[in-house]
């Protein structure tokens, strides 16, 4: 007598063998927008059923990574230079096949990503032919045949003019653009639909103007940008992240008004004490003070002796419920904070992580890589500037945190503890 698994196995092999076919078209586009381009298009080995099915998937992400060369020789596998050139051969192919003689219409799709791995100077080339052939032969934007295209995800691809007038007049429809270390030659991307838009390690060179009045997300992060400053208009934005070099670069980004802005965070990188900055840094400040929530990295000090009073006005966070400082300079015995505080009526939640304190300056400290920790030198803390202005401007503050890596916390939390309430044991 067979066992009941084996009993159903065999039911399943004589009645049950293809029961994923007998589904409609729509879930297995949907099971297939799971998959990479290259695993889309080996589907149509399966069966007669599938021989066509996947031309006509709607969303289509063609990466690079797909075609890692599996080969287990450590020898071959050694030889860097020759596994990279094989794999792009391959990917170029494929993706020639794929969009030019299939003519797999990105305008047809409602989800496109192109990602092209770095290193060899022949990618970016191939990807602006791609794209370029995309534009050229797809319907022409009209109110009749735009692209349907509502997310776009582009990675180390070559994008000109010629790609920001297609997103401004071609794509009605795009609500998420992404862009990673792409290089850009655009003077302005323009969207009346656009969402969500990242811009992660890319090239922008003349671009002067971002306009996206329905622009819920902007990330924008470690990007090269040259002259002219670009000016970002998205007065609907909920959520902002930048990340950028203070060398020169702070002041080539300003925003319009964002009287919607929730929640904002803030990295300079590389940052220096230059009067220039200070101004940089407060007029970034102002644009985006109707936040709840405001993370700030790397700033430094902007309540200087030598800077004119005008310049050390701080803008009014009267929305305002958690602050975060990470490596920021607070050694002005706190003033910097204080303006922050004093500003900041509805504050509830304060967190200091790894900034520089009053009698703390860069030079006493030292890093341990054996422990992963920093070591102070015990020093007094000047904190009666810092208790004043909590007293009087704090009202609300209820969750204040220093958070350091220090084994000998207690150091921190003895020359800080006359400045908060209750410290938070870490």
């Amino acid at each position: 007598m067979k066992s009941p698994s084996k009993r159903s196995r065999v039911n399943y092999d004589a009645g049950d063998r293809d029961r994923l076919s007998a589904l409609p078209d729509c879930l297995l586009h949907e099971i297939m927008s799971y998959l990479k381009a290259r695993q889309v298009v080996q589907t149509n080995v399966l069966s007669k059923r599938w021989t066509h099915l996947w031309r006509s998937v709607p969303c289509l992400d063609v990466d690079h990574d797909e075609f890692a060369v599996a080969d287990e020789d450590v020898g071959r596998r050694n030889n860097s230079y020759n596994n990279a050139r094989e794999r792009w051969n391959k990917f170029e192919e494929f993706t020639d096949n794929l969009l030019i003689r299939h003519d797999i219409g990105i305008a047809r799709l409602d989800r496109f990503g192109l990602h092209v791995t770095a290193g060899l100077a022949r990618a970016r080339l191939a990807s602006d032919r791609w794209m370029r052939h995309a534009i050229k032969y797809s319907p022409r934007a009209s109110s009749l045949s735009p692209w349907r295209v509502k997310k776009l995800h582009l990675s180390n691809v070559r994008l000109d003019g010629c790609f920001a007038d297609h997103v401004r007049s071609g794509c009605p429809y795009l609500e998420d653009l992404e862009m990673k270390r792409c290089r850009c030659q655009i003077h302005a991307i323009v969207s009346d639909s656009l969402k969500n838009l990242t811009l992660e390690g890319c090239v922008l060179n003349g671009l002067s103007a971002l306009t996206a009045p329905k622009l819920k997300s902007l990330v924008v992060d470690g990007c090269k940008m040259y002259e002219p400053p670009l000016l970002v208009t998205a007065p609907a934005v909920a959520y902002l992240s930048l990340a950028t070099s203070v060398n020169k670069r702070l002041r080539r980004v300003s925003f319009e008004a964002m009287p919607s802005l929730a929640t904002a965070s803030i990295c300079l990188r590389h940052n220096s004490i230059q009067t220039q900055v200070h101004k940089d840094q407060i007029k970034l400040l102002t644009s985006v003070s109707s936040v709840t929530t405001l993370e700030l990295s790397g700033f430094k000090k902007m309540v200087l002796p030598s800077v004119p009073l005008i310049y050390m006005s701080f803008p009014e966070f009267k929305n305002l419920r958690a602050l975060t400082l990470n490596s920021c300079d607070l050694s002005d015995d706190f003033q910097m904070l204080g303006r922050f505080l004093q500003g900041s009526p509805s504050l509830e939640k304060l967190t200091l992580r790894r900034c520089k304190l009053p009698n703390h300056p860069e030079r006493d400290m030292r890093w341990d890589s054996s422990r992963k920790t920093s070591l102070f030198k015990r020093q007094k803390t000047s904190s009666s500037m810092c208790r004043s202005v909590i007293d009087l401007y704090c009202e609300n503050l209820s969750l204040p945190e220093i958070i350091y890596e220090d084994e000998d916390l207690s150091i921190l939390v003895k020359d800080l503890s006359s400045i908060f309430w209750e410290p938070t044991k870490l």
